[in-house]
């Protein structure tokens, strides 16, 4: 329960980001891993996944990526993937994007361990760990 915890106590992810070619519809290779996430399973850890929600200009959110699901960790690592920026971010480096890490459940909802918001300018600039919150 992430009420009891104290900040440091939190879950972080962890991204780094690159651009892997130029031109009008560059893309962006992204890795990402996470540490000490909630454990959400009551026989386990967690199943965690990400997905990342890119705002438009309507002011909605739209789901651009999800992650693989790494099983039974508080630590996972998610690997590399790569993106174009038009996907992602319609090419605005400083658009939202929301990060939403999820506990996958084979017979039951899937349970929100947390989210964070940023830009992909700021990861780029270094801005790389966030906090977890749910």
């Amino acid at each position: 329960n992430s009420r009891n915890k104290t900040k440091k106590d939190w879950g972080h992810v962890i991204i780094s980001q690159e651009p892997v070619n130029t031109g009008a519809n560059f893309r962006l290779r992204f890795t990402c891993s996470a540490d000490n996430l909630d454990k959400k399973d009551l026989f386990g850890k967690s199943d965690p996944y990400f997905k990342i929600f890119k705002a438009t200009e309507a002011g909605d959110n739209r789901l651009v990526y999800t992650s693989v699901i790494r099983k039974n960790t508080l630590h996972p690592s998610w690997g590399s993937f790569t993106i174009t920026a038009s996907e992602l971010n319609n090419g605005d480096m400083q658009r939202k994007l929301t990060f939403q890490v999820w506990d996958w459940d084979k017979f039951s909802a899937h349970d929100l361990i947390g989210t964070f918001e940023t830009t992909a300018h700021a990861i780029l600039t270094g801005n790389t760990e966030y906090t977890v919150i749910n």
